[in-house]
């Protein structure tokens, strides 16, 4: 899912917004270019949260996983404890949802304010909701799922003799 969204949908978004941006002039354009720094901040965050899941907590709970199933050598808990990265990454999923809403929010002004959106405008604003409801889903998982599983899973390796 992390792959999908960094490699394809904030991409395909990217192109779009550079295509209305080439469309519209005057009062729209104003706009429309503050709506395009919000999206890179958005865009950044969203990378960094990414990059963060994946390079510390995911991979140490792939290690987890394979020590669970291959044995071996039990891997070091590098923070003391799993939950310590958990609570950053769901301080950082708050942080992205209110980006997202307050994303959303702004690009619904911009639609209601051209009386005549291109199709481009119409395909932005429609994967943008997608994008919203796909993340939003995601978020729930990871934090109803994925982290208490992980919490056992680590508690179970480290009590494992």
């Amino acid at each position: 899912m992390h792959q999908i969204i960094k490699n394809e949908k904030i991409p395909h978004l990217q192109q779009l917004l550079d295509e209305i941006l080439n469309t519209y002039t005057g009062k729209h354009r104003e706009m429309l270019e503050s709506l395009q720094e919000f999206f890179t901040i958005f865009k950044s965050e969203t990378e960094d949260h990414i990059k963060r899941e994946e390079e510390i907590l995911f991979s140490y709970i792939r290690k987890l996983e394979f020590y669970k199933t291959n044995h071996g050598t039990k891997p070091a808990i590098p923070f003391h404890s799993i939950e310590n990265p958990i609570s950053q990454i769901e301080l950082d999923h708050v942080k992205l949802e209110n980006a997202l809403l307050e994303a959303m929010d702004k690009i619904a002004s911009a639609y209601k304010t051209i009386e005549e959106p291109t199709d481009s405008f119409k395909v932005f604003y429609e994967s943008m909701k997608s994008l919203q409801s796909e993340i939003m889903e995601h978020m729930r998982l990871e934090t109803n799922v994925v982290f208490p599983e992980a919490i056992r899973l680590e508690l179970s390796v480290m009590y494992e003799k």
